[in-house]
């Protein structure tokens, strides 16, 4: 998500019911101007979702598209959970 500029934050909180009776001393030109230039990432979140993807979500989608019977999906034995 990118975020705001001054036009669009004074859009939004003059048209958002969210910040109706909300007070500001400050104006958005301030709030920009004041903003950080460090994008956050979330490395940890990310490379843990691109390793659930490329181990178990991959193979599967690969695999279970052809599988279908009666509604069930049939995954082959190893990717199977054990009972």
């Amino acid at each position: 998500m990118h975020p705001l500029s001054a036009a669009e934050m004074t859009k939004e909180w003059h048209g958002n019911p969210r910040w109706m009776g909300t007070k500001r001393p400050y104006s958005a030109q301030q709030v920009v101007k004041l903003r950080g230039s460090i994008q956050v990432e979330h490395t940890l979140v990310a490379y843990v979702m691109n390793k659930i993807h490329v181990h178990i979500c991959k193979p599967v989608m690969q695999y279970k598209m052809s599988r279908f019977s009666n509604g069930i999906i049939f995954v082959p034995n190893q990717y199977q959970a054990d009972t």
